[in-house]
């Protein structure tokens, strides 16, 4: 009997451990536009294609497809529907290379700037010209920039800074979703962590 127990309390303990290493995510709460899943449309601003970042965007979509059938983001030549807004600028924060702002909308019906972990109405990409410039990034980080701004929009957060984990993070963690310069895309970190998030 007293194995029976013994058996029935590890079976438990090993549920439990693996619950809590599914729902961990480094990820925010909530969802976009009230929905289950993540299939975007992402709208370009003229200064994309004045600033020569059409392909880098075009890029930085395509290395999110394919890894969730809940996750795509396609192009549209419309601002109807909100879609996600991308851009190219200028900023004066000498470190800043991009930034991705959500927005909601309030239950009267105006649409202002949301928190992480609000459901979000869309989201705006950007990425700054002059900072990139300025670092001398390559093509290959900047698609890398823009694919870290656009993981953003899709709810992942930084590594160890996700308001839906709940285990550490290692140290080093290799991710796209890392802040600084990089040449890479979507790493098996960040494919799980988009899956945990919005499914297969």
């Amino acid at each position: 009997m007293r194995k029976k127990r013994i058996s029935i309390n590890l079976f438990i303990i090993a549920l439990l451990l693996l619950m809590s290493s599914v729902v961990s995510a480094d990820t925010w709460f909530m969802h976009r536009s009230n929905k289950f899943n993540s299939i975007l449309t992402a709208y370009y601003d003229s200064s994309v294609a004045t600033y020569g970042y059409t392909s880098a965007y075009d890029d930085a979509r395509a290395r999110w497809g394919g890894i969730s059938s809940d996750v795509s983001i396609s192009k549209t030549t419309s601002t109807n529907n909100n879609p996600d807004k991308y851009y190219i600028g200028t900023t004066a924060s000498p470190t800043l290379i991009g930034r991705m702002i959500p927005y909601t909308k309030t239950s009267t019906g105006f649409i202002t700037e949301a928190s992480v972990d609000d459901d979000w109405l869309y989201a705006t990409v950007r990425m700054y010209y002059n900072n990139m410039n300025s670092f001398g990034m390559n093509y290959s980080q900047i698609v890398s920039n823009a694919v870290h701004e656009i993981g953003h929009s899709l709810k992942l957060a930084h590594p160890g800074q996700g308001t839906e984990s709940s285990t550490p993070v290692p140290s080093g963690q290799y991710s796209v979703m890392n802040q600084g310069i990089q040449s890479i895309g979507p790493q098996s970190y960040d494919k799980n962590e988009l899956i945990k998030k919005w499914g297969y």
